[in-house]
């Protein structure tokens, strides 16, 4: 049975006239997506006002559904916000709820539900500014999203084994990518040769390991290059025995004796603002990563695996203390 959820929205200017626009979809929702109204920068208004949401299920069991919304001012996100619940109707199968006045001018609002909803209609209402004036377009952004977002330029695999040497044993097979792991390969802190390191680290992983394939998905080096590991959304070997539902990304270096260089840390952002994108993943939140069983931040360190009941976790320090101390930046910039 499909549930569905009428969000309306409205751009306010003043005093809102009675002129709305319409727009509808339906998607598919879970709770470890967030869901955007991504308000251009062209906007005037200098507030916006919900009317407000309601939802109903025909099966009723979004009789508990909670929904949060946050704001975007600048590069400040407000906290998660739950949407009141309004408890006087008398229609058995609707749900309603209603939010504040929003009172600055804000750049995105972003909403996610606690629960997995599946067949959701959307449908949204523009206020216009005026009698003879349209409202400036809003834009929803859902799982079925295309990434917009430019691909970094990187080394391939013939870039850094040009003679086709360190080819993969067998196909690696493939992942939903959930959760991004930031590692340190834990060594060289100081090459002239970036290329032979990554080839010394696939010989080492399938040579010395027995995997099949170099561990990572991507490597970035001290200078800013970024070097092709297993093909992105293949399963990797780097998390742990855990690897189902990852992208691993090694920061060449070790990071418990330096400090990653910001050639370095502006690729990572960049490649994992692309792969965000592109896998519709929010980086600032976190989630249950299956393979773990672990509750980890979409873009987490190889130690925050340390704790996992599962897999074959050993303590690691990766990604080194001064590069882990810098996700939580990195998270908010991407």
């Amino acid at each position: 049975m499909h549930r569905f959820l009428l969000l309306f929205f409205s751009l306010a200017i003043g005093t809102l006239t009675a002129q709305y626009h319409r727009s509808e979809r339906v998607v598919d929702i879970n709770p470890s997506q967030h869901y955007h109204w991504a308000t251009p920068s062209q906007f005037s208004a200098e507030h916006f006002s919900f009317l407000g949401l309601s939802a109903y299920s025909l099966d009723m069991r979004m009789s508990d559904l909670v929904i949060y919304y946050k704001t975007r001012q600048g590069t400040q996100w407000s906290a998660w916000i739950p949407f009141e619940r309004i408890t006087h109707g008398v229609i058995d199968d609707r749900i309603a709820f209603e939010a504040p006045q929003i009172d600055q001018k804000v750049d995105e609002i972003v909403f996610k539900t606690d629960r997995e909803v599946l067949g959701l209609h959307i449908r949204l209402f523009e206020a216009s500014l005026g009698t003879d004036t349209e409202a400036s377009s809003i834009h929803f952004r859902g799982g079925t999203s295309v990434c917009v977002c430019e691909q970094p330029a990187y080394c391939n695999r013939s870039c850094w084994c040009p003679d086709g040497s360190c080819a993969p044993k067998s196909p690696a097979e493939p992942t939903t990518v959930t959760h991004f792991i930031v590692h340190h390969s834990a060594g060289h802190n100081r090459s002239s040769n970036y290329k032979m390191v990554v080839a010394y680290y696939w010989d080492l992983h399938v040579h010395t390991n027995g995997w099949d394939d170099i561990g990572y998905n991507w490597l970035i080096d001290p200078n800013g290059i970024i070097y092709e590991g297993r093909p992105s959304g293949k399963r990797g070997a780097h998390f742990s025995c855990m690897n189902g539902g990852t992208l691993g990304v090694a920061m060449i270096g070790n990071f418990e004796e330096v400090q990653p260089t910001q050639a370095a840390l502006q690729k990572l952002k960049e490649l994992l603002t692309w792969e965000a994108c592109d896998k519709d993943i929010t980086a600032f939140d976190r989630s249950k990563h299956n393979a773990s069983g672990l509750n980890l931040y979409h873009i987490s360190g190889h130690r925050d695996g340390n704790v996992a009941q599962v897999g074959c976790p050993k303590g690691t320090v990766c990604p080194g203390k001064y590069l882990y101390a810098k996700l939580s930046e990195i998270r908010t910039d991407i």
